[in-house]
């Protein structure tokens, strides 16, 4: 099978490429293939372009049977970047597929597409330029199509929750909000579920969600955290109204890119969990890792390649 990946060297598209690429033939579309050779070598076709380039979209699927679009734009200080991104480029994407006649489409979207609570409503930028997304494979839709909505993701090639593993590691004291809930998903079960709606027969074009099963206090996370990095560390409790000062005064010294407004939004949110529920009605599927097998993997990963 012949397959066009975007996104092909952020992290989830770097553990899916490299998990499938002695088995099917990949196309990757990158914005450098320099970047792409160092980590699949000559073993993926890399297609140099970006979502906003449709000639480059339509040359690279032209021959493909099936495409997974894993690109997206997380975090910008600039609203509109989402959705130039996440529903424009997503856009290109579907326009692209329908014209050269790509089969399958399988997106892999975001939790946030809906919002927390479990109530269809995004709240942030982020979010609701994701499910702009797939409303856009929808209006082009000459294929079948299934939309994939993570929750939280880590593993390997993970840097969102590197800096909470750094933190631990070195001052030994983490922060939590009381209430807040989260469900967690190891890449490699992503991975998997997007191999099963690649490779399914019984193909079902719906809306699935992913996580490990579980809906974690933030406590529990934190605790989590230091029992895989086998060290004693405090987990301290920080009321919303502090972690809302704390937030807005490294936003201003402008810390990270991802402690923007829009991130900010998304904390507000209390709960933000979900299953795998049609995932396994489908098809029989069950993550392989809960919270503790996949923390030892990912910071086995993280000591191996010198990350903490």
């Amino acid at each position: 099978m012949r397959l066009f990946v975007t996104g092909a060297t952020g992290f989830v598209g770097i553990n899916f490429v490299k998990k499938v690429m002695g088995v099917h033939e990949v196309v990757a579309l990158v914005r450098r293939v320099d970047k792409a050779l160092e980590h699949f070598g000559d073993e993926v076709e890399a297609v140099e372009g970006t979502l906003g380039d449709l000639d480059s979209l339509v040359d690279g699927m032209k021959g493909c049977d099936m495409c997974v679009h894993i690109a997206g734009l997380v975090s910008s200080y600039r609203e509109e970047d989402f959705y130039e991104v996440n529903r424009f480029g997503s856009a290109n994407v579907a326009r692209a597929a329908s014209e050269v006649g790509v089969r399958r489409i399988v997106y892999v979207s975001s939790i946030a597409a809906r919002g927390p609570n479990e109530v269809l409503h995004p709240i942030s930028a982020y979010g609701f330029s994701k499910f702009l997304g797939e409303l856009e494979f929808l209006r082009y839709r000459t294929y079948e199509l299934a939309f994939l909505r993570p929750c939280v993701i880590y593993g390997p090639y993970d840097r969102a929750l590197l800096p909470l593993f750094r933190f631990a590691k070195k001052y030994r004291v983490l922060p939590f909000v009381k209430g807040k809930m989260f469900s967690l998903v190891h890449v490699q079960d992503v991975i998997r579920a997007i191999e099963t709606l690649v490779g399914s027969r019984d193909f079902r074009s719906r809306v699935y969600y992913i996580s490990d099963g579980e809906c974690y206090p933030w406590k529990k996370l934190m605790k989590g955290i230091f029992n895989v990095l086998g060290i004693k560390g405090a987990v301290v409790p920080v009321s919303s109204r502090l972690s809302e000062v704390v937030f807005s005064a490294l936003k201003e010294l402008g810390f990270n890119q991802m402690l923007n407004e829009d991130k900010f939004r998304e904390f507000k949110g209390t709960v933000w969990c979900c299953g795998f529920e049609g995932l396994h009605e489908d098809f029989d599927f069950v993550p392989d890792y809960d919270m503790n097998a996949g923390f030892e993997d990912t910071v086995r990963w993280y000591e191996e390649n010198g990350w903490i």
